[in-house]
């Protein structure tokens, strides 16, 4: 019941969010305001045993899956922010008897920009489904002129 209330609360973020852009945007008089909303999606992949000389070949695969998934979605402001990842070797405790090139383990991390919440459900569970840790971040704050 608690992951069901949970999971309900975290896909209607945005549809609350935009509610209160316009009930906020009429609370104030003499200036036009508006709720800019700041979007991020950040996810993170683990891949062990990978071969080295393929770790960064694997970064833009990640990269390009992303961005097939957005374009797939009708998501055409998807804008990298940051990536970074780091690799380790997986030597048991440096117990490994193995001199094998595939004794390293990959963790990577992608961050990204959208212009609006619209669709990140949409776009949340196609990268859960494609096997990525995914983080959603909604930042709205009241902008007057």
């Amino acid at each position: 019941m608690k992951r069901l209330l949970i999971l309900f609360l975290f896909i209607s973020t945005p549809a609350i969010a935009s509610e209160r852009a316009m009930i906020s945007s009429s609370i104030i008089t003499g200036k036009s305001c508006e709720m800019t909303e700041t979007v991020s999606v950040s996810m993170s992949f683990n891949e062990q045993e990978i071969d080295l000389a393929n770790a960064r070949g694997m970064m833009d695969d990640k990269l390009g899956t992303v961005q097939e998934i957005a374009t797939g979605l009708g998501i055409e402001n998807l804008e990298l922010q940051s990536y970074s990842y780091n690799i380790y070797a997986n030597n048991n405790g440096g117990c490994s008897t193995s001199s094998s090139a595939r004794n390293y383990q990959l963790n990577g991390n992608l961050s990204f920009m959208l212009k609006s919440a619209d669709k990140s459900d949409e776009l949340m569970k196609a990268l859960s489904e494609k096997g990525f840790y995914v983080n959603f971040n909604l930042n709205a704050y009241r902008q007057c002129q």
